[in-house]
């Protein structure tokens, strides 16, 4: 298609894309192939996916291997979403301890992202991000031709939220009234949690502002107790301005059913979201599986177990590397950046060993220092460990 038939905000879009954390999937393969190639890598790492790399609970894996046994597995596949979602609608409102009506489901939070954005920026509206954070944030608001304001996190402070963070942001809210806020809890990719009271701070503050807080808790599984929910979505009720994104993606271990859910009290945004969404964004398979997953909650306590037992493990392996920063986390994602090399070396280097890693989105100093890991099993990050001290 000729780019003058494209509108001005995709024209700008392609402009300002923001490069993601992987190459493309097809970059990404044929990058893969040539260092197999190239190298003659006989094991390829990936710790560049922000995936649970044990998988999916045992009995989730044994519920798809038995429908696919059956008989008829021919005419669910058939089938459009049917009773299936109320039951997971639900659970989840169940969990949250909120009205089911409160819940929206999309193609993955990613979706979600996109028809927030296309629901409410206009061209030359602001939205503010913390950085560095998710890079869909931005990606999705250049699309709608929006401004971005940047609020940076300081790496003196672990990249923390801090009491001196809060108050710029306060006076960058004051000064652009920004149209959207876009928060990740945990935050994507530096792992930290944003402590409650700042949180908390932040929907008062922005509550008599026309601006909506979007709180991304991709990772918030590895923050919730056993059997139960640690989310800002249990405020929900009392906050109009807020809304919460949650996914089957990260902890649960099911990336490929491309579930997610959006928690909100604003009937008129929710509104606008499902115009602008597919009438079934998600399919019948991937709403039983959810369904099955929510059945059983201790493999979550599980997975955040081993998460924090080999996360503990890796940054006690990595004292040993003076030429190694390792920033602290508080899930299964971690920046570090090596003293002697910048991030684009850096992953070549590891790339020339098997081992595929994330870039940090961006062209600030941030970018050109730290990589971004996703923790894998033991092995993994052993064989990660090993050859970091070895570069």
């Amino acid at each position: 298609m000729p780019i003058a038939r494209l509108n001005i905000a995709t024209k700008k879009a392609f402009s300002r894309q923001i490069r993601g954390y992987t190459d493309s999937e097809k970059t990404a393969h044929d990058r893969v192939c040539e260092i197999i190639a190239e190298c003659n890598i006989k094991e390829i790492l990936r710790f560049d996916l922000g995936q649970n790399p044990n998988g999916c609970a045992p009995e989730v894996a044994e519920k798809l291997q038995y429908l696919s046994e059956q008989n008829d597995a021919h005419l669910i596949l058939k089938n459009y979403p049917g009773p299936e979602i109320s039951n997971l609608r639900d659970k989840l409102a169940n969990m949250h301890g909120i009205s089911p009506d409160q819940l929206l489901f999309s193609a993955g939070t990613e979706q979600m992202i996109g028809l927030i954005a296309r629901s409410i920026l206009e061209e030359k509206d602001s939205i503010l991000v913390n950085r560095p954070s998710f890079f869909v944030f931005e990606n999705v608001s250049n699309k709608m031709g929006a401004h971005i304001l940047h609020l940076d996190l300081n790496v003196d402070s672990g990249f923390n939220w801090t009491e001196q963070t809060l108050e710029r942001f306060k006076v960058m809210q004051k000064q652009y009234i920004p149209k959207i806020i876009w928060i990740a809890n945990p935050n994507n990719p530096t792992g930290q949690a944003i402590a409650d009271d700042i949180l908390e701070e932040i929907l008062r503050f922005t509550a008599n502002y026309p601006t909506l807080v979007v709180i991304d808790e991709a990772y918030g599984e590895y923050l919730d107790p056993p059997n139960g929910f640690k989310s800002i979505s249990q405020i929900v009720p009392n906050q109009r301005n807020l809304l919460v994104l949650r996914t089957f993606s990260k902890a649960y271990g099911l990336a490929s059913i491309r579930l997610g859910y959006a928690i909100t009290s604003d009937e008129n945004l929710s509104a606008a979201i499902r115009l602008h969404s597919n009438a079934y964004p998600v399919s019948e398979l991937s709403i039983m599986l959810a369904n099955f997953a929510l059945n059983h909650m201790d493999y979550l306590e599980q997975t955040r177990q081993e998460t924090i037992r080999c996360r503990k493990q890796f940054l006690e392996w990595t004292k040993s590397i003076p030429k190694l920063e390792v920033i602290n986390s508080d899930c299964s994602i971690l920046m570090l950046k090596h003293k002697h090399y910048d991030s684009i070396t850096l992953r070549r280097l590891l790339e020339k060993l098997g081992i595929f890693t994330s870039s940090i989105p961006g062209s600030d100093e941030i970018a050109k220092s730290f990589i971004r890991i996703s923790l894998g099993r033991e092995r993994e990050n052993r064989i990660l460990y090993e050859q970091l001290r070895c570069i």
